[in-house]
């Protein structure tokens, strides 16, 4: 027989049927293990170098719709993730707009689209015009070739924007490698000591590597579990990852939380803190 889940996590789990029959619908259980749990919509991954590519204003939204998916692919052949999903956290934002060529008809550009790259604060990045060849119908009715066109040009150069600051950000130092995982905190119960243990062991044996010290790690792994105050006998926790830079840069997060009866967290965590480690692996593994 397998083992026995925790007496605290039976209790848990019976809260959580009642909740979810209350609620006439499932609820999610970032807690579960990985054998059976579905794809976790609790835990948030952020890409590690990304760009959100927006809608383009200035034309219809199919054409806008046609060019974002172009400039995405184009992004993905040069090895850097792209998304036109608003929900997704990437580093850098892609917001242009485009103007009918009407100040220089000497030039051969029917369009000229500003491009402006924002970091995931909303800061501007840079700025960057890209001229769009061909005629004003190939524009309007969606040219395959002007579509492509941008598609490659519009990559390359923001791409040159996102290289220049990734090097305004990371000057001159030592070889780093592996992970780092700061001891947690703060944690109710037990689990500072078991929750720490659990996330080593489950890392451990997805095969990551460990620094051997804090000061040569290429990523620091952060930690922070908090506790809302009981409302009719129930506790909202909530469970951060951070992973940063070397130099603190924070570059993703994997967020789980749920509710749990009063005191489930209060004593020794037991199996939950392997159930708890084992949710959030994917979402860790994600963004190194």
């Amino acid at each position: 027989m397998g083992k026995r889940f925790n007496p605290a996590f039976r209790i848990l789990a019976l809260a959580l049927m009642a909740l979810s029959v209350a609620a006439c619908g499932p609820l999610p259980r970032p807690f579960k293990t990985a054998a059976e749990a579905p794809p976790n919509p609790l835990v948030i991954e952020a890409a590690a170098l990304g760009v959100w590519v927006q809608p383009l204003d200035g034309t219809t939204l199919p054409m806008s719709k046609l060019l974002g998916e172009s400039i995405v692919e184009g992004f993905k052949r040069l090895g850097i993730r792209a998304t036109q999903n608003e929900s997704t956290n990437s580093r850098y934002q892609l917001k242009g707009k485009a103007k009918l060529n009407q100040d220089d008809p000497s030039i051969p550009y029917v369009m000229v689209i500003e491009w402006t790259l924002f970091d995931f604060d909303g800061n501007i990045i840079g700025i960057a015009n890209e001229g769009v060849p061909g005629s004003r119908k190939e524009w309007d009715f969606g040219s395959p070739m002007v579509i492509t066109e941008i598609g490659n040009s519009a990559p390359a150069l923001i791409a040159a924007m996102i290289g220049d600051d990734e090097k305004a950000l990371e000057p001159a130092r030592p070889l780093l490698a592996g992970l780092w995982i700061d001891p947690i905190e703060h944690a109710p119960g037990d689990g500072d000591i078991s929750l720490t243990r659990a996330i080593k062991i489950a890392i451990k044996g997805a095969g990551v590597n460990f620094a051997r010290d804090r000061g040569h790690a290429e990523f620091v792994l952060q930690v922070r579990v908090s506790l809302d105050p009981p409302i009719d006998r129930l506790e909202r926790v909530e469970i951060v990852w951070s992973v940063l830079t070397s130099d603190g840069r924070e570059i993703g997060i994997a967020r789980q939380e749920n509710l749990v009866e009063a005191g489930t967290f209060s004593g020794a965590w037991g199996e939950g803190a392997s159930i708890v480690a084992t949710a959030a692996l994917k979402g860790i593994e994600g963004i190194i």
